[in-house]
């Protein structure tokens, strides 16, 4: 397995950017055998929310070898020929350590801020995620995307990786998880997603990446938190985290799984869905979203009001204590 760490972007007040602690922890993941760091995105946020395409390439600058992950850009809110020039020259000035993620994006106020309709949503992501490709490849295009075109553009400068970086697409509903098997290379699923409702979708991806013949990895989305003891770690995170959720409940009401957000939810109820605990209590955890066919485990354990000293003592911990008992040496890792 590998395993990312989704970085807290929320700023402490309104005006205070974290971007220093942003970079504390990229050092520190380098440091303790994490394979990348992620970000997502946000905005028309009240307190604000550092962005993601900036910091991104400001954190490849503090690091070496860490891999740097979108998890994701609102494709459809992006001019995609600009994105991919961007995102092309991220991935030179990080040695080729871009990965990819985008997602469809679900807040009416978040396209009304980029002059998007949300009733395109689809077909500009998929027409943006063809324009990206194309361009990566280095193609020249002629014009023919009706959403995009823009004849006789091109890219100078290609990403690092080849043939392109890996692209990750999150999706809830079938339809989309069966659509990300045919387009990416990797399926971001929701840190929500209860044992059996996860092996239900990773069936119908795997089973879709099959007949296409493509990558299939299935990147999971955890929340969680690693300490001595369940006890030390529920002290540390649980309240953080509930608060977290509470305030995703009106956030997220357009969402997919916003019945899975409530401003009453206990921790009891969310319990089952974390990796949390002692370190072994992580490993058996994992060990078991392994044995359901999870190839890569994007894990968040600050939560804006979690201090970053909490944060960096479980991130040491669970480098040295959780993912050397999950590495496999005895396969590749899926982008070898």
């Amino acid at each position: 397995m590998r395993f990312g760490l989704y970085l807290n972007q929320y700023f402490h007040a309104p005006g205070q950017s974290v971007h220093r602690e942003l970079a504390e922890q990229a050092v520190t993941l380098e440091e303790c055998g994490w394979d990348f760091l992620a970000l997502g995105e946000r905005h028309a946020h009240e307190e604000g929310f550092q962005e993601q395409l900036t910091t991104l390439t400001w954190l490849a600058a503090r690091t070496r070898r860490l891999g740097i992950c979108s998890a994701g850009f609102i494709l459809p809110v992006y001019d995609p020929v600009l994105l991919a020039e961007q995102l092309a020259n991220l991935d030179q000035l990080s040695d080729g350590r871009l990965i990819f993620g985008v997602v469809l994006g679900y807040r009416p106020e978040e396209f009304t801020m980029f002059g998007s309709d949300p009733a395109e949503r689809v077909p500009r992501l998929l027409a943006g995620l063809d324009t990206i490709a194309r361009l990566w490849a280095g193609e020249t295009l002629e014009g023919r995307n009706s959403l995009y075109a823009r004849p006789g553009a091109y890219l100078s400068v290609l990403p690092a990786q080849r043939p392109r970086p890996p692209i990750w697409i999150g999706a809830h509903v079938r339809p989309a998880i069966e659509r990300v098997a045919r387009l990416g290379d990797g399926w971001i699923a929701s840190a929500n997603a209860g044992p059996d409702e996860l092996t239900r979708k990773i069936g119908w991806f795997k089973d879709a990446a099959r007949a296409a013949g493509t990558r299939g990895e299935v990147i999971l989305m955890r929340d969680g938190f690693v300490a001595d003891s369940r006890d030390e770690a529920r002290r540390i995170a649980a309240g953080p985290l509930l608060r977290l959720y509470a305030s995703y409940a009106g956030w997220k009401r357009r969402s997919p799984d916003a019945d899975k957000y409530n401003s009453r939810l206990r921790f009891e109820e969310l319990e089952p869905k974390l990796v949390f605990g002692t370190p072994d209590d992580c490993v058996i955890g994992l060990r078991a979203y392994r044995d359901l066919g999870v190839d890569t485990v994007i894990l968040r354990m600050q939560y804006p009001d979690l201090a970053h000293t909490d944060l960096l003592r479980a991130v040491r911990r669970f480098g040295a204590d959780v993912i050397p008992a999950l590495r496999d040496h005895g396969r590749p890792a899926p982008d070898d």
